[in-house]
């Protein structure tokens, strides 16, 4: 199971028993705000990553 998914699922487990499966729009909203909210953390992540890679190849080059 990926992230996101187990933090839909903990949001469904915590508001629904296992016989009912409906979501309010709060509830629609509050998925929909920690989707993007995930989205922007990883394309954070890679990008901070990208700009360490440049920086050490960058390094190298310029250590020889």
């Amino acid at each position: 199971m990926s992230t996101l998914e187990l933090k839909v699922y903990d949001i469904l487990k915590n508001r629904f028993n296992e016989k009912e499966v409906f979501l309010t729009k709060q509830d629609k909203v509050e998925l929909v705000e920690k989707i993007e909210s995930s989205k922007n953390d990883i394309i954070k992540w890679l990008v901070a990553m990208w700009i360490a890679q440049m920086a050490a190849i960058i390094f190298t080059i310029v250590k020889k």
